[in-house]
């Protein structure tokens, strides 16, 4: 451009007029030309930027890894006690928070990793991000399923020493009372009281011993009984009292059979939504702060989940509320205790269905900020680089005055812009100071981010 404005100025006046229009329109595309070409260079600036951040960052993570992997046991138990359970799963425990510790920082990378490789026609980001998760994915399942193990075992050993006590415990009473009643039946003094409280202390003792054979001698008993009353049913005539009295009998019985059974099943269907509902409340209370968006979706439709089920159990409740209500005909409940459960599980539905309200309300908003916190700091970061890209490169390549001068506007221009820009660094900073209250850790991150690039 300064060719063409030096070649225009040495013109002769007949041909200035025509030079000028052309040279205008010279201008005009070598200006537009120079604008793309400074804002394809900014793009391929901060594109490999982002790439050597991607890198430093896969590196920083792949050391962090390493260091984690080396510092796992590499030899079991010799003597799996209590104690050394105890030890090696709090051991476990404090490598599983070292790795949640970095969670945040990985679930960044590999987003920007993706980000990347969206960007550029090379598949060795891809190759990064696959070999990260698979390296991380790894190593948790490895953390977990040791710690499960032992997790297991140490509960397993503690319930066989309880019950290994409390068998020995049992073990030397009987024996005790075993060698008291031997020495009781070769005292041939006893007296009468003091026969009938040995026998009913054995028959108590005994109460604790599985009896199979009074279960099958219980059943013998009925089959034979069985046809005996049929007989006897066979026998009385049609019109006899005691026929209808047994008839009555069988249907009251079969009515309180029936009537048994709906109770029951009505009390299998309270347990089940109890259960469910307690199960969701310890869910929502342990729920983490979500350190993606990626994650924050997952949870969206996490809540969307609990809220189709809370539909179904809310439906269960009120068919077992009507059924208590009918069961003997009235409008009063038939058992008070199972009108109260029910009471009770509709508090807990509306308590869980608040809950699982207020966490949805909270991670749309957290998920718009993440968005908008995004969207700000890639304009900023792309506005840096062009005003970088624009300062760097606006060297004059023939010093003259007229050069000179021209730098000195564009540096003004620059200077101007990354004044106005100031402004979207400021809104960034407001959003990252929301953040931190909802996710900390990956607040911290952006902001390391905000400092390196503002400064």
């Amino acid at each position: 451009m300064l060719l063409i404005q030096t070649y225009s100025a040495t013109m002769f006046p007949p041909s200035l007029q025509k030079g000028e229009g052309f040279g205008a329109e010279q201008v005009a595309e070598v200006r537009a030309l120079e604008e793309e070409a400074c804002l394809r260079g900014a793009q391929l600036q901060s594109l490999l930027q982002k790439w050597e951040e991607f890198d430093d960052n896969c590196a920083s993570l792949e050391k962090d890894l390493e260091v984690l992997i080396s510092s796992l046991p590499s030899l079991s138990l010799v003597e799996e006690t209590e104690e050394r359970l105890l030890e090696r799963i709090s051991f476990y425990q404090q490598i599983k928070r070292n790795i949640d510790a970095k969670h945040a920082r990985l679930c960044q990378t590999l987003n920007e990793g993706r980000q990347l490789a969206a960007s550029v026609s090379c598949p060795e980001p891809e190759a990064q991000i696959a070999k990260l998760e698979e390296q991380w994915l790894s190593l948790n399942k490895r953390i977990d399923q040791e710690l499960h193990r032992l997790q297991t075992l140490l509960k397993h050993l503690l319930s066989y020493s309880r019950d290994s006590d409390e068998l020995t415990r049992w073990l030397e009473s009987s024996q005790q009372t075993l060698n008291y009643w031997k020495e009781q039946s070769l005292n041939v003094s006893q007296d009468l009281n003091t026969i009938r409280s040995n026998i009913d202390r054995f028959f108590l003792q005994m109460e604790k011993l599985p009896s199979r054979e009074a279960i099958s001698e219980m059943i013998s008993w009925m089959n034979t009984v069985e046809p005996q009353v049929v007989g006897e049913d066979a026998e009385l005539p049609p019109s006899s009292v005691s026929l209808v009295k047994r008839l009555l009998q069988k249907l009251k019985i079969q009515y309180l059979e029936q009537l048994l059974e709906s109770i029951t099943e009505n009390e299998n269907k309270i347990q089940n939504v109890n259960s469910w509902l307690e199960a969701q409340e310890k869910r929502l209370k342990t729920l983490q702060k979500p350190e993606s968006a990626v994650s924050m979706e997952k949870l969206l439709l996490d809540c969307q989940d609990v809220e189709n089920q809370l539909a179904v159990k809310s439906k269960a409740l009120d068919e077992l509320r009507q059924s208590s209500l009918t069961m003997d005909g009235g409008d009063r409940p038939l058992l008070e205790d199972m009108a109260s459960g029910i009471n009770e599980l509709c508090q807990k539905r509306n308590s869980v269905t608040s809950q699982v309200h207020q966490l949805r309300a909270s991670v749309q908003t957290v998920l718009q900020e993440w968005k908008a916190c995004d969207k700000l700091y890639d304009e900023a970061h792309m506005k840096t680089a062009q005003l970088t890209y624009s300062m760097e490169h606006s060297k004059p390549a023939v010093l003259s005055l007229q050069a000179l001068d021209c730098q000195v506007q564009n540096l003004e221009a620059l200077q101007d812009e990354a004044e106005n820009g100031e402004r979207s660094w400021e809104k960034l900073l407001e959003v990252i100071g929301r953040l931190k209250d909802s996710c900390p850790s990956i607040a911290g991150i952006i902001e390391e981010k905000y400092q390196d690039a503002h400064a």
